[in-house]
């Protein structure tokens, strides 16, 4: 049996093994193929840290740490940024002289992420969240970074229906985030807070599910997270927080 390890640390954890793939990533030759490889690998390695932050660090924050909505809710706006700079990196060669400018940009986003999260948000929950609760998280968040691995070749989910011809690194946010969210037991994807954050961007609350649903495809949302839109009860929100209950579960 491993050695339990506590939510903050394989927070912390999480942290310096993305820089250290950014330190990898930007120490690489140009010219020998090996950039893509890695930015495939931190693509993995964002993902599954995102996605472990959404499911089992949010909701221990807005639980038990004060002023917890707005940090959780910082979080997934982080989230959104971070995803959207991986997919403009995705499908993008080396030798593409966008590639060197979207990783500086990537870098410096998540480089603000990690200065946020440990100059206040593992402050917060060393101070206020229970032991065995911080036990629960550190097992949960483990899984969720072994649920899939970082090398792309090595047993990686097959690509959904109708992207059989995937070049270097595109849709690999998507595949990531669908393995990890069951795909692999035949259960359907789940909506994460980040792709809804970005899904919402600008919009003017209260606001009406109708205009939410047109709002969520001018930005290019997924067929099921506008899905799920429509299927929620309520035809108006008062705010981002009340979407995120309706659309993403119990996240």
């Amino acid at each position: 049996m491993s050695e339990q390890v506590d939510g903050i640390t394989e927070l912390v954890t999480g942290h310096r093994e993305v820089e250290k793939l950014f330190v990898r990533l930007e120490n690489t030759p140009p010219g020998t193929g090996k950039g893509r490889t890695l930015a495939d690998r931190l693509t993995i390695e964002l993902i599954r840290h995102c996605v472990a932050e959404e499911e089992h660090l949010c909701p221990a924050v807005r639980q038990h740490v004060p002023g917890g909505e707005a940090l959780a809710d910082r979080t997934l706006a982080e989230h959104a940024r971070i995803e959207q700079f991986l997919k403009d990196l995705e499908g993008l060669e080396e030798g593409d002289p966008r590639f060197v400018r979207f990783v500086g940009v990537l870098k410096a986003e998540f480089s603000a992420h990690v200065r946020n999260h440990e100059g206040d948000v593992v402050p917060g929950l060393r101070h206020h969240c229970p032991t065995a609760t911080l036990g629960e998280m550190g097992a949960r968040i483990r899984d969720v970074r072994e649920a899939v691995p970082i090398r792309p070749r090595a047993g990686f989910p097959a690509a959904p229906a109708g992207n059989t011809a995937r070049t270097p690194g595109a849709g690999l946010v998507e595949m990531v985030r669908h393995a990890l969210h069951g795909h692999r037991n035949g259960t359907p994807a789940r909506i994460g807070p980040a792709e809804l954050w970005h899904a919402l961007k600008g919009a003017d609350f209260p606001a009406r599910r109708e205009d939410l649903i047109r709002l969520a495809r001018d930005n290019g949302a997924s067929e099921a997270l506008v899905a799920a839109l429509a299927n929620t009860s309520a035809e108006r929100f008062d705010g981002k927080d009340e979407v995120r209950k309706a659309v993403c579960d119990d996240l």
